[in-house]
């Protein structure tokens, strides 16, 4: 007989184990039943079921710790698929975290074959939906998938973070590799921090709107400026939506560091628990039965979460809270992807499409009289305003911020404006 016994001994040994801590193993006999029930209604999606997504399901059957005959049930459930079972299996896995685990399996059953069928993308979205999974979760596990498929490590330690994706749903997919978790994490923190920033930074950038910037005599070399003055906390408050948090805040619920009542979430910590949010002030809905938080509405995903509690605590969690503490302007201009912030002439205040901006609110103890003002210089840790108190109609819709003989400036700290009253940035 002519073979090759190197082929012979891939074949046998290929994925002949079961994948070790594969979260499934947990689940009770109807919920692993169910699982496997929407694994194999993926599996003849195209309307063929070829033996490699058999395979799978067997590795997946043997993970669970099930009968091996539980095959011949899920290739007849696949042909022949009953209403109930799938209604079934949608009350008990819609909104809970392991859903995530499931769409990374179906997309592991469509790519069995060698190739993905238009129908079995869209059968595996169709579930996706129904699981309640957001778009950008959803995302985030093909991505994963693509990673490990790949054998890149580094990139797919990025999804093994609880602020994309729940890694105890995943961690048996680097046992299964031999790739160990703990180091991985060391070995990848400060890639993970920084892909975090870029992920806010586009996030943010996304949700600015910019308008023609003009000044005359002005040597910036920019084009646009935003329509509005950017404090530091409102840039990152507007670069952490809804669909970031989401998988951290059940990750912490996971390990018990946080405490759900009917109304409110509480951050469990020492000397004693402090209010996280309450559930009527924010976006987010829990699901007592399943343990699992979800969105008032999927539209909520891209929402930002607001400034309070949850803010500082995610930030603290991702140690990136040196974003506040330092209030820089540095960071303020990487965040947003801009060059500067727009400063005024000796007589001139910047335009945003056409429309004098200021660079102080009229409620500002030296603004108080709705006079213009603008920024003239940064120095170090000062902003210098150049502004008007002296006229007693102010200048309204003019040009001019004041004459010549009768110029008046005064000071800020630049903290200040970073936090109260922020700054017109320009590109």
């Amino acid at each position: 007989m002519d073979f090759d016994i190197l082929d012979v001994i891939n074949e046998a040994t290929k994925e002949a184990d079961a994948f070790e801590g594969h979260p499934a193993a947990d689940f009770t006999i109807e919920e692993k039943l169910l699982y496997l029930n929407g694994l194999a209604l993926v599996m003849n999606a195209d309307g063929h079921i070829d033996d490699t997504e058999k395979e799978y399901i067997r590795i997946l059957i043997k993970s669970m710790n099930l009968d091996e005959s539980t095959l011949d049930d899920m290739v007849t459930f696949a042909k022949a698929p009953d209403k109930d079972t799938i209604q079934a299996f949608f009350r008990t896995f819609r909104r809970r975290p392991v859903a995530q685990l499931f769409l990374f399996d179906a997309l592991m059953m469509t790519r069995r074959d060698g190739k993905v069928e238009d129908k079995e993308k869209a059968v595996v979205d169709k579930i996706a939906d129904q699981l309640e999974i957001l778009k950008g979760t959803q995302q985030d596990i093909f991505d994963l998938f693509c990673h490990i498929k790949n054998r890149n490590w580094q990139e797919s330690a990025l999804y093994f973070s609880s602020h994309l994706l729940n890694p105890d749903h995943f961690k048996h997919l680097l046992a299964y590799h031999e790739v160990e978790f703990d180091a991985l994490m060391t070995e990848t923190a400060e890639i993970r921090s920084n892909r975090l920033l870029d992920i806010m930074k586009s996030k943010l950038v996304d949700s600015l709107e910019w308008g023609t910037f003009a000044c005359e005599g002005t040597p910036q070399k920019a084009s646009l400026i935003t329509k509005e003055p950017i404090t530091l906390l409102k840039a990152i408050a507007s670069s952490i939506s809804c669909s970031i948090v989401m998988p951290w805040l059940q990750r912490m619920l996971d390990r018990g560091e946080l405490r759900v009542t009917k109304e409110t979430v509480y951050l469990v910590q020492e000397p004693e628990e402090k209010v996280l949010f309450e559930f009527s002030n924010s976006f987010f809905k829990y699901e007592q039965e399943a343990n699992a938080f979800y969105l008032g509405s999927l539209d909520y995903a891209q929402k930002s979460i607001g400034s309070g509690e949850i803010l500082h605590a995610f930030l603290r969690y991702t140690n990136l809270n040196y974003l506040i503490e330092q209030n820089d302007l540095n960071n303020l201009l990487i965040l947003t992807d801009s060059i500067d912030v727009a400063v005024s002439n000796a007589g001139h205040l910047p335009t945003c499409d056409g429309v004098q901006v200021s660079a102080i609110t009229s409620g500002h103890y030296f603004a108080n009289q709705g006079h213009p003002n603008a920024i003239n210089e940064i120095k170090g840790d000062q902003v210098e305003i150049r502004y008007c108190n002296h006229c007693s109609g102010g200048h309204g819709t003019q040009s001019g911020i004041c004459d010549d003989k009768d110029r008046r400036f005064t000071k800020i700290t630049l903290s200040e404006m970073l936090t109260e009253h922020g700054f017109y940035l320009v590109k």
